[in-house]
């Protein structure tokens, strides 16, 4: 090994470790701050307004997808492999910046219906997979699913209504489609983020060719098939770098911009540095991709 790689894998493994560090720091500090915050209701949610279980719901699954991450860094340095948190995390963001945009009676009926909507499709799901006879085993009776079907068919009747005077795109039939994240990105003021996060996240859950040659060195022996990513490492720090933004960013938006929402944090000026980590320091590709990333 030579002493410029001697010097990259000590910066790697400082890195590592703080980055590490970092992760477990922000999610228990995120869990206190839901800890601290009162439970929701079946009454809040279904007659208020349930976009402070939404905040909840994502701020906790965030938290352990974050020590999650932390962990397989630090131990398995296997972080790359989990891309998609990336993804899910952004994606929660956009939507609950959305839903804050509507007005609370709007909010609860778009949130009660695409909930409806989402069973019917799973149940139908389900049914067609396992078939009834299975189905009724595990408790489901077929008389449920019917009604989850139909409520799911009353819900897009419903969603279709709203998307007109929401100004949501058509479905490719013509008919009521779920916005997509590319839709509803340019409404919330995060296009910078969808470039940098959404694409590089899809190649971890998707197929890709590009990430399948980060796995392979060609030479004049051939290709050599390697049990991770030539980039591993700047992928590893990619998938903990823009979870801790995202859960920051997350967190300092409600304090900052959601009057019905407080949450015990010290008061934060947009204008002054982030209060937990500055995004876009990791990159998720480097030079290493460009000269082998070649057939």
């Amino acid at each position: 090994m030579t002493s410029l790689d001697e010097a990259r894998s000590l910066m790697q493994e400082e890195e590592e470790e703080r980055l590490s560090r970092l992760a477990f720091s922000v999610a228990d500090m995120a869990d206190g701050i839901l800890l601290a915050l009162p439970q929701p209701t079946v009454e809040g949610f279904m007659e208020g307004d349930p976009w402070i279980f939404l905040f909840k719901a994502a701020v906790s699954r965030q938290v352990k997808s974050l020590r999650l991450s932390g962990f397989a860094f630090a131990e398995l340095q296997s972080a790359h492999l989990l891309g998609g948190f990336v993804r899910k995390s952004f994606e929660e963001f956009v939507w609950l910046k959305y839903l804050q945009t509507l007005p609370v009676d709007t909010r609860r009926k778009v949130v009660h219906a695409f909930a409806a909507f989402e069973l019917g499709i799973l149940a139908q799901g389900q049914i067609q997979t396992f078939g009834a006879k299975k189905m009724r085993k595990m408790g489901f009776e077929k008389k449920l699913i019917d009604h989850l079907h139909e409520r799911a068919k009353v819900a897009r009747n419903e969603l279709a209504e709203e998307a007109a005077s929401l100004d949501w795109p058509q479905g490719e039939d013509g008919k009521f489609s779920p916005p997509s994240v590319a839709a509803l990105v340019p409404r919330v003021k995060l296009d910078k983020e969808y470039q940098d996060i959404y694409g590089a996240s899809s190649r971890a859950v998707h197929f890709s060719i590009s990430e399948s040659l980060r796995r392979a060195s060609i030479s004049d022996k051939g290709i050599t098939i390697f049990d991770q990513s030539l980039s591993a490492f700047e992928q590893n720090c990619f998938v903990i770098d823009r979870q801790i933004s995202l859960l920051g960013e997350l967190l300092i938006y409600v304090h900052s911009e959601v009057d019905d929402v407080e949450l015990p944090m010290k008061k934060h000026a947009r204008s002054e540095p982030m209060e937990f980590y500055a995004p876009g320091k990791t990159t998720y590709l480097n030079m290493w991709d460009f000269r082998h990333l070649e057939p």
